[in-house]
């Protein structure tokens, strides 16, 4: 099949085409400068501000800051309640805007938002009244990715290994399940400042012992439980993905050898791991 290319018949001359703007040069370079002035470094971008009758260029950047500030704010209440909880609302409000200045959001989407938390606790906040406050932000986060990881994650047919052949599979942890270990009951502490949970903080027993939590999605609900020293290291071992050879060997190195077939097993059976097929 031809198309036949018709040519304007009009007597008028064609009128040139009109192209939009170039994007000028320095734009790159003000949002830069915006951003930075948002974040401290006022000097280069409030003198490109032109005033208004009320605001002069630094109160405009203040009403901005303001505005970003608050909205990252926001986000890190709703990821860590219960941190919000065990230091109050004025200490957690100082604390997440010391963060917020240091860490800017690098995603549009602000459920990613305030991963790092915990290391910015345990390096730039006092937390002797509440030392277990780093490891918390940690469980926290757990649960937000959970949450937020788990409604995307879904095992593709023929991944659970039931019809694979175990040694050719390579295990990895899913991507809504994460690990934390902390000497803190975290488990306990968390679901003690949960709506309508009958958890008492006397109650609790803090003696010192290393825990390993596990936390993961389990139809719908977020789930936080502690794992054994076996099933700990093969977990441990799948958080970068290996083969079913390998964490037979992590286990026998760590005493647990005899334990293999049951903690992965269970890992399995609990949806913890994705399974497939290692590359050649």
């Amino acid at each position: 099949m031809t198309c036949r290319h018709w040519r304007c018949c009009s007597a008028r001359h064609a009128r040139p085409r009109r192209s939009l703007p170039a994007r000028p040069k320095m734009l790159p370079e003000l949002q830069q400068a915006f951003v930075a002035g948002i974040y401290g470094d006022e000097a280069a971008i409030t003198a490109r501000l032109a005033p208004t009758p009320r605001l002069d260029g630094a109160q405009q950047l203040d009403v901005y800051r303001a505005s970003i500030f608050g909205g990252l704010q926001k986000a890190l209440d709703e990821v860590y309640p219960v941190c919000r909880q065990l230091v109050g609302e004025k200490f957690f409000n100082h604390m997440g805007w010391r963060y917020i200045a240091l860490t800017p959001s690098q995603h549009f989407d602000l459920t990613r938002y305030g991963e790092e938390l915990a290391a910015f606790i345990e390096s730039e906040v006092p937390t002797e009244e509440v030392p277990c406050l780093a490891d918390m932000a940690r469980l926290e986060w757990a649960c937000h990715r959970a949450h937020y990881r788990g409604e995307a994650d879904a095992a593709l047919p023929g991944q659970t290994g039931a019809n694979m052949a175990v040694a050719t599979l390579q295990f990895r942890l899913a991507p809504h399940v994460s690990l934390v270990r902390s000497p803190w009951p975290l488990g306990e502490l968390w679901a003690a400042h949960q709506p309508g949970c009958h958890q008492r903080l006397e109650d609790i027993v803090f003696d010192d012992s290393e825990r390993c939590f596990i936390v993961w999605r389990e139809d719908d609900v977020l789930a936080i439980d502690t794992v054994d020293e076996p099933l700990q290291v093969l977990l441990r071992a799948c958080e970068t993905g290996t083969s079913a050879v390998q964490l037979a060997a992590c286990l026998e190195a760590a005493g647990h050898g005899a334990s293999f077939a049951a903690a992965l097993g269970l890992a399995l059976s609990r949806d913890w791991l994705r399974a497939e097929t290692a590359p050649p």
